[in-house]
């Protein structure tokens, strides 16, 4: 029952690592993130120098630097919206929204309405994988502790192999004897 499980894990595993972000996404993602922070500097530092500029009563150059600000702005804007569209259609998920089953391994979508859903967490294979993790885990607490169980190999006990009967290994179905070739018989004077 474990060998199911672990297959069931190694899945799971295989499922999620499918959905996580390429690393060219990655790279995308931290080049972005990488111009809005050093655009919210110069954003920052812009306005710092505006109000500066406005004390000291130059107010042309003050407005010079409030349009340069205005442009780092949309610009910055521009960039979120791109990080956005990117974060939201990374990895083969998509729009889907994907995300991995902890218990069965199934792709469920983030999306999909409460029926949906709990026709998953109800269904077969769900409950067989559920039911098994449970069975599982009780047995390994019942057993722990407990001695594994005496296996006795007295081969010339079991009829079947070779050190039981002269059937060497045949089964009964075969007659036990060697020498195949057995059956049929030609009769003389047939039409063949």
């Amino acid at each position: 029952m474990q060998k199911y499980i672990d297959d069931c894990d190694r899945r799971i595993d295989t499922a999620q690592r499918r959905l996580e972000k390429t690393p060219d996404e990655i790279r995308q993602t931290n080049d972005l993130l990488k111009q809005i922070a050093d655009l919210s500097n110069t954003i920052n530092s812009g306005l710092q120098e505006v109000s500066i500029l406005g004390e000291t009563g130059s107010v042309a150059l003050a407005l010079s630097e409030m349009h340069k600000v205005r442009t780092s702005k949309h610009q910055k804007e521009s960039l979120e919206r791109d990080l956005k569209n990117l974060q939201d259609t990374s990895g083969p998920s998509g729009h889907q929204k994907l995300q991995v089953c902890d218990v069965c391994g199934a792709y469920l979508s983030r999306l999909d309405n409460d029926r949906r859903l709990a026709d998953h967490f109800f269904g077969k294979m769900h409950m067989g994988y559920s039911d098994m993790r449970k069975n599982c885990k009780k047995l390994s607490i019942e057993l722990k502790g407990r001695a594994p169980p005496v296996r006795h190999h007295e081969e010339d006990d079991n009829p079947y192999t070779s050190g039981g009967r002269p059937g060497a290994g045949r089964g009964p179905r075969y007659g036990g004897g060697g020498g195949g070739g057995g059956g049929y018989r030609r009769r003389g004077g047939g039409r063949w």
